[in-house]
């Protein structure tokens, strides 16, 4: 007996009235004269190429701007090559929730919302925590212009580095002009995070439900704070 299968996953608020999964199978619909209205294409499988050498959720994975591949699971922060082997460079100070990465072609910059960071050398991959003056943590990092740039946790302040700053300035003290902080001024609630698209800052504010606000800022050249 031949069943149309109409759709793919789903499962009503009842079960009893329509459960189904799909599972490996790519949904294409068929001619509107065909008997059945889609045919369920097989996918390609997953091989498993590696296994992380410690227990614990992988929180982040991230490719350099130079074809470094990094991992962070855990409190733990891998460096993996091309053969799949994984070299341990150090560990976080939190060991579960979200972390964000980003580089800027010289140094590789490690945050997940609490006050510290680190820094991966690219060169080789050399690891420290963040000790520059004016470094307040963050949860988000991103890279706009040669500038890596970081929200400051729970309040509506943004800031960032000296243009292309090296992993030298990041884990010594001169990586960041402390007249180079700003506040989201369009509203007063704090930066949840930011991100960079087409070449803005975009500084996102508290939930709708909070009354929270977003705006954006572009990079106008100017010589003692970049970005308005």
């Amino acid at each position: 007996m031949k069943i149309a299968l109409t759709i793919g996953a789903y499962e009503a608020r009842s079960i009893i009235a329509d459960a189904q999964r799909q599972i490996n199978l790519y949904q294409e619909t068929n001619p509107p004269d065909s008997p059945f209205p889609f045919t369920f294409m097989p996918t390609p499988g997953t091989v498993l190429l590696t296994t992380a050498p410690v227990i614990g959720p992988v929180r982040q994975t991230y490719t350099a701007s130079n074809g470094n591949f990094y991992v962070v699971v855990g409190a733990n922060v891998y460096a993996v090559d091309t053969a799949w082997g994984w070299a341990h460079l150090g560990t976080l100070s939190t060991s579960s929730g979200y972390v964000c990465i980003k580089d800027n072609t010289l140094a590789c910059v490690i945050v997940d919302g609490s006050p510290n960071g680190f820094a991966i050398n690219l060169a080789n991959n050399a690891y420290a925590q963040i000790s520059a003056t004016n470094f307040f943590g963050a949860d988000r990092v991103d890279f706009i212009d040669g500038f890596l740039i970081f929200n400051r946790p729970r309040t509506n302040q943004w800031y960032f580095t000296f243009e292309n700053a090296s992993y030298a300035m990041l884990i010594g003290g001169t990586g960041f002009d402390p007249l180079d902080i700003a506040a989201k001024n369009g509203g007063n609630d704090i930066i949840n995070g930011l991100a960079v698209m087409h070449r803005e800052v975009w500084l996102i504010g508290g939930g709708v439900q909070s009354g929270g606000t977003s705006e954006v800022w572009f990079d106008a050249g100017a010589a003692d704070f970049a970005f308005q």
